[in-house]
């Protein structure tokens, strides 16, 4: 089938503006002694690699698709796209991709920016200068550019009206654009370009920019500039995903599930097949190897995938506008974008210098790091084909004694994802409390090399990651003590992925407004559901947190976040580093004596 070379997805991190160039020249030569993919067996070991997940993850259907520069995108599929209809999985089956809409909505975004009509550097508020959120006294002028590459300051989603469960449950497909009208019950939780907040808020306020823009509906302008030019025939964006023709059904636990309804549509609403998805893809690197136009020029492409530095809080952490970036060895760069939530999961990642690519889904939910692993060995395989140098597998840092220094530089509280990770000395050995895992007796920290610590996890007196999944994670886990402006901050790394900031808790300052807070703790419940919620005081560091009741003690599933006192009208989150799990919050006391936080809940005294 005919395909059309357009803009491409990943993007890299050196200067794209001379080695563009450099590119174009080389690239007739390159390819002239382009190794032939058929002859070295990358498509071989790419079906192999999907069969033999299917049989060691119980996959209902999967599909894989492999890019190569100068070919046309090659696919494979296996399974069932329901198993009660017996209809098979094929590389044209629509199923969910969630979170890869997002970079749809980002190319469109660039179209707009090409046409004149968009600034990637001007305050949102000069589009909508209705968007008006509680700031808490923070700068408000975030940009478009900082929405692309989630560092608004804003919170990871929003709850209009009865919020997102009644949504799903009843809500009407546009209600994502209710956001505009209810921005005064958001509230900022960070600076603009202080700290990466993974935000589907973010991506909704875009799908409104390139509504007001344009002229036209989101999805219509997305079919007509992006799906049409690429002739891409199985994408779909739905806040229903069930009545998207021929989708594939999701299982968890072998059991069938039906698809979440989606509110938000321009971060998460789309459906697509493999074929589609790695045709994009493929579009994307042609255009930014070649030149060019397809639905964006070579340069926006290249701006697509450029790492957004924002922020001195983000470490090594790279997103361009829409998709990751992260280092594979020395210079060489690859970008990535995954769909995790539901129980379908997609995940897409390219090297841009080379142009090869692959794109894995399945709609069967499974560890998320196995998907990623999988798609990243064959990738791995493929860059050594193509240049002839192996990628190095990740290597921790090796283990060093626990001496007294290193032992103290921990000791203490940290503020992060769920609430506070406190560090204790036991036995000669560190451990912590981690408090999305409440299950756990503890972790033990392992000193290494380097100011890097790795995580023995356990429960009971048992080592957890020799039984079970967690294995996987425990033994590709690092944490890096670091000092940011002043802030002892806590890096942790997924095989050397950045993935969350811990930072150093330090007491509130004492004053007017701690006093008013400690005045207001108490039972609250919340107004958008039948739950009631504790704010209180945190004795060992001197914060508050607030938190669901049933949720309040170890025993829970989820404790309580730690808040840091900001004014006598807003409670902030300690963490100042990467977050990216949706966790940052902030609390807001009104004048009538409720509460309402950051996604716009409100909370009434019980």
């Amino acid at each position: 089938m005919m395909r059309r070379a357009v803009a491409r997805l990943p993007r890299c991190h050196w200067l794209w503006a001379w080695s563009l160039g450099l590119y174009v020249a080389l690239m007739p030569a390159v390819q002239a002694q382009a190794p032939d993919p058929v002859a070295a067996g990358v498509y071989d070991e790419a079906a192999a690699l999907l069969d033999r997940l299917r049989r060691e993850e119980s996959l209902v259907g999967a599909g894989v698709s492999v890019l190569w520069p100068g070919l046309s995108p090659w696919h494979y599929a296996l399974g069932l796209a329901a198993r009660e209809g017996s209809s098979a999985f094929t590389i044209e089956t629509p199923s969910a991709q969630r979170e890869l809409t997002q970079l749809f909505t980002a190319v469109a975004v660039l179209q707009l920016v090409e046409a004149g009509r968009v600034d990637l550097d001007a305050p949102f508020n000069n589009y909508f200068p209705e968007f008006q959120p509680y700031t808490g006294g923070l700068p408000a002028a975030f940009t478009i550019r900082q929405l692309l590459s989630h560092h608004s300051g804003l919170p990871a989603y929003y709850a209009p009206g009865s919020g997102l469960q009644a949504f799903r449950a009843t809500g009407a497909d546009d209600a994502w654009r209710e956001v505009l009208a209810r921005s005064a019950e958001l509230t900022l939780v960070a600076a603009p370009g202080q700290v990466y907040e993974y935000s589907y808020l973010d991506y909704v306020l875009l799908g409104l920019l390139i509504e007001q823009q344009s002229g036209e509906s989101y999805s219509g302008y997305i079919e007509q500039h992006i799906l049409a030019p690429l002739a891409l025939r199985d994408t779909y964006f739905s806040a229903d995903l069930d009545t998207v023709p021929g989708i594939a059904r999701v299982y968890r636990e072998q059991e069938q599930r039906p698809h979440e309804r989606l509110r938000d549509i321009p971060a998460v609403g789309l459906a697509s097949s493999v074929r589609d998805l790695g045709t994009l893809l493929q579009a994307l690197l042609q255009t930014l190897l070649q030149g060019g136009q397809g639905v964006l020029k070579p340069e926006s492409v290249a701006q697509l995938f450029q790492a957004q530095s924002v922020s001195p809080y983000d470490d090594e952490l790279g997103f361009g506008l829409g998709v990751f970036v992260s280092r594979v060895s020395g210079d060489l760069e690859a970008v990535s974008l995954a769909a995790v939530n539901g129980s379908a999961h997609s995940y897409l990642v390219a090297i841009p210098r080379y142009g090869l690519g692959v794109v894995l889904s399945t709609n069967t939910e499974l560890n998320s790091m196995k998907l990623r692993a999988a798609a990243d060995r064959l990738l791995a395989r493929m860059i050594e084909v193509w240049s002839g140098d192996a990628v190095p597998p990740y290597a921790p840092h090796s283990n060093v004694e626990l001496t007294e220094q290193k032992a103290a530089s921990l000791r203490g509280a940290f503020s992060g994802p769920g609430g506070v990770y406190r560090v204790q000395q036991r036995r000669g050995s560190l451990r912590a409390e981690v408090p999305f895992l409440p299950f756990l007796v503890s972790v033990n920290l392992v000193p290494r090399e380097a100011d890097y610590y790795g995580v023995e996890l356990r429960v009971l007196g048992l080592n957890v990651g020799r039984l079970s999944q967690l294995e996987e994670i425990a033994t590709g886990l690092e944490g890096k003590l670091t000092t940011v402006e002043g802030r002892r901050l806590w890096y942790w790394y997924l095989q050397g992925v950045a993935v969350a900031t811990l930072t150093e808790l330090t007491p509130a300052p004492k004053g007017a407004a701690l006093t008013a807070w400690r005045e207001r703790v108490g039972v609250y419940e919340a107004e958008a559901a039948n739950a009631a919620y504790v704010l209180a005081f945190d004795a060992d560091s001197g914060n508050l947190t607030f938190g669901q009741q049933a949720r309040a003690s170890r025993r829970g599933r989820q404790p309580p976040e730690l808040q840091c006192v900001v004014d006598a009208q807003l409670l902030r989150s300690c963490n100042l580093g990467l977050l990216g799990s949706g966790n940052r919050s902030a609390l807001r006391a009104l004048a009538d004596g409720r509460l309402v936080d950051a996604f716009g809940v409100y909370y009434h005294r019980r």
